[in-house]
């Protein structure tokens, strides 16, 4: 009995000697295996970063080009990737060099941005606010709506030269007539407290729930409060309730405030 224990104990001993010896050939053999996936995957990784970089070399390349032919819509965009930094390193004397040749061309878009530029004195731009006007207007003309809501602004703040309430009101309509949200939002605020109109609450509820219809939560945020004390629409403080809450669930933090302080303006 003991002989057959220790055969028993052997073969044992044996069999995991055995199986040590498999599982290290195993090994040996899938070592080459993983060798290989980790370089494939890193020539891969290494291919999609080259092939990205191409990308980006030929967008700017065709771009520049595009723009060397007279493209103004190209002239414009490539003036934005300089001063953004996009596809390029960030350099405004590049940009301000395309972005004038777009202006030249009248093109609007580029007309509105260096207009921003010359009233605010930035990216390299002396500060010229009858420049800004005059290249506002040429952009107004031609549909911008950008552009009309920074004469809207002009035309309607009291302390600048160009003060004429009527005339900020015609460039803030244009805007809006075409559902532009940040145009309907001003004029709502503009009648619901500004010194530049009479006050209107039944005005601005009217721009407020145009510009909410369109998803604009600060509008909501607005229209609500004109809901809950009853300005310029029939009192119903549920509905004021249900606006502020959509606004500060779409991320106003105004209506968060509002409802964090009990229903308390800050």
């Amino acid at each position: 009995m003991e002989n057959k224990e220790k055969v028993n104990n052997s073969n044992s001993r044996r069999y995991q000697r055995y199986q040590e010896k498999v599982s290290y050939q195993k090994k040996r053999k899938a070592k080459p295996f993983i060798v290989i996936g980790v370089i494939i995957l890193l020539l891969a990784i290494g291919a999609g970063i080259w092939y990205l970089d191409y990308r980006k070399e030929n967008d700017i390349r065709e771009q520049i080009n595009n723009a060397k032919t007279g493209d103004a819509k190209a002239e414009y965009d490539l003036a934005v990737e300089y001063f953004n930094g996009v596809n390029v390193e960030a350099d405004y004397k590049k940009g301000l060099k395309w972005l004038k040749k777009s202006v030249a061309q009248d093109y609007a878009e580029a007309m509105s941005l260096l207009g921003v530029y010359k009233l605010l004195g930035a990216a390299d731009v002396t500060a010229d606010l009858p420049g800004a006007v005059e290249l506002f207007k040429g952009a107004a003309e031609q549909g911008n709506n950008d552009a009309r809501i920074y004469l809207g602004d002009i035309y309607l703040t009291k302390d600048l030269e160009y003060y004429n309430p009527e005339e900020g009101l015609k460039f803030l309509n244009l805007a809006a007539d075409e559902e532009n949200v940040t145009a309907l939002n001003l004029l709502g605020s503009l009648y619901k407290e500004s010194e530049a109109v009479e006050q209107d609450y039944a005005k601005a509820a009217e721009y407020f729930q145009r510009a909410a219809d369109l998803d604009d939560f600060e509008s909501m945020y607005e229209l609500g409060l004109l809901y809950m004390e009853g300005n310029g629409v029939t009192k119903d403080e549920t509905k004021g309730a249900e606006l502020i809450a959509a606004a500060a669930e779409g991320g106003n933090t105004s209506a968060q405030e509002y409802i964090a302080n009990d229903g308390k303006e800050e």
